[in-house]
């Protein structure tokens, strides 16, 4: 049986292109949440995912769902630096939806 949505617990995520709005490189909430709640430890660095915002009504895990509703797909730590072997399907898939500049931004 081929599942759209993941089990719990499950680390596979399964959503098709055409369940996706934008496709970006976002910080991790949990990261500055830390940050901010442990201001002692200032040497924690930001940390980026390559992150998918889904199209209206469609739901991620919880545990991989930002409070804007980004859903994380790959970590990519401390750079943000998407690999190129990564970078070939947004750029090939989401065409106009993949924003490249999305973590400079105010967080979309």
């Amino acid at each position: 049986m081929l599942r759209d949505r993941p089990s719990p617990g499950s680390r596979k995520l399964r959503i098709g292109w055409h369940e996706v709005a934008e496709v970006g490189v976002r910080p991790l909430e949990t990261v500055q949440r830390l940050r901010a709640a442990l201001p002692v430890l200032p040497g924690l660095p930001e940390m980026y995912c390559l992150a998918v915002k889904p199209v209206a009504g469609w739901t991620g895990p919880e545990s991989r769902t930002d409070s804007k509703g980004w859903v994380r797909v790959w970590d990519l730590g401390a750079t943000g630096v998407v690999p190129f072997e990564l970078e070939a399907a947004p750029e090939r898939f989401a065409g106009d939806r993949w924003d490249t500049e999305a973590s400079e931004s105010d967080g979309g």
